[in-house]
């Protein structure tokens, strides 16, 4: 009953979130004008453009899949890519059911270990380095666009100019931390032994059903698998530069969208601008806001920063709009699917259990 009325609760924030996100959206669209963004829709966007979006965006969802298993691969382990794909599109559907990334990548470590019987060491290796790979290719598009904007239209902002020094720095940060993470597991071993070593009595209560010797040697086995597999990874200078590319082509597939978005609409407006536009809700997606996927909220930062490059508010604001229609309304479905499966798989297995 406890773990029921849990479940329920859960639930009703989820759809509360929603409810918030939506009167957001809708909250916007009145203030750019709902005939005026409606009529931009009616009039000017086509079949095709839905088509496009959406063959972009589920492109985006490959190739993020992609960098996945190009990283499992270098780490030395062995996974099929269809194993990949959906331990990675189900994990994306957690992102929409819970305001924080780190359950998304929490769980693909582990459907990636039960699916894909991949040691969580060596996955936590290949998770280390897709993130320190992702900050060096954000590191270096908020660089190269941010200079090239503010060089060709001196139109940035100093607020802009701050978020993006802010962005730089955090991703610089989580670089460097990472990498001494992956150099120096044995300060996690030593503080995990010490935690053990004080807290003792309490932890052997909570799992008096297992041996707290074999958890131990089981943590140290995997952190010393995760430094070997972490130290291939880096000496994997081929996988290292697909995964790379590949990251960065993921990337640009958003801002691809909202190119051709705006093209459709009649409005060419340069791709540094709208790399930049995207920086920026890089960092409201840090910010811990409890609304799944953002929902409402990048909507808004598109409109207000293209309204800031010249863009009118309505145009901005059916942007955005559509946007969000194919980079979010149609990942949900998508990602579903991939989340389903394993819960159809797991349920199956469990029965045939019970059988037994």
């Amino acid at each position: 009953m406890p773990r029921k009325s849990i479940i329920n609760r859960s639930m009703l924030m989820v759809i509360a979130s929603y409810c918030v996100g939506l009167l957001i959206v809708l909250a916007l669209i009145n203030y750019a004008g709902f005939s005026n963004v409606i009529g931009n829709i009616v009039n000017k966007i086509s079949l095709q453009l839905f088509i496009v979006t959406f063959l972009l965006d589920l492109t985006g969802l490959i190739l993020y899949a992609s960098i996945w298993y190009t990283l499992i691969l270098g780490s030395g382990a062995k996974i099929s890519f269809r194993t990949a794909v959906t331990s990675t599109w189900a994990s994306i559907f957690i992102v929409y059911l819970s305001p924080t990334g780190v359950a998304m990548e929490v769980l693909k470590l582990i459907l990636t270990n039960k699916d894909g019987k991949v040691p969580i060491g060596r996955g936590m290796a290949a998770l280390t380095m897709q993130r320190i790979i992702y900050s060096i290719s954000f590191i270096m598009i908020a660089t190269s666009s941010y200079l090239i904007v503010q060089y060709r239209y001196m139109i940035i902002g100093e607020m802009i100019g701050r978020i993006i020094t802010a962005l730089l720095a955090i991703s610089i940060g989580t670089v460097i931390a990472l990498l001494i993470l992956g150099e120096k597991t044995e300060w996690i071993e030593k503080i995990i032994s010490k935690v053990y070593e004080r807290y003792r009595a309490n932890i052997e209560k909570m799992l008096s059903k297992y041996n707290p010797t074999d958890i131990m040697n089981s943590v140290s086995s995997t952190l010393n698998d995760f430094k070997e597999s972490f130290t291939k990874l880096k000496l994997n200078i081929w996988h290292l530069l697909i995964a790379f590319t590949l990251t960065t082509i993921n990337w640009m597939t958003n801002v691809a969208i909202l190119y051709v978005v705006l093209l459709s609409l009649g409005y060419k407006v340069s791709i540094w601008i709208l790399m930049v536009i995207m920086v920026a809700c890089e960092f409201v997606q840090m910010t811990p806001v409890a609304i799944p996927g953002m929902l409402g909220v990048i909507e808004t930062v598109i409109t207000m920063a293209l309204q800031a490059f010249g863009v009118p508010l309505d145009v901005a604001a059916t942007a955005s709009v559509l946007t969000r229609l194919a980079t979010f309304w149609f990942d949900l479905p998508v990602t579903a699917m991939a989340a389903s499966y394993y819960g159809v798989k797991y349920l199956l297995k469990g029965m045939s259990k019970e059988a037994n």
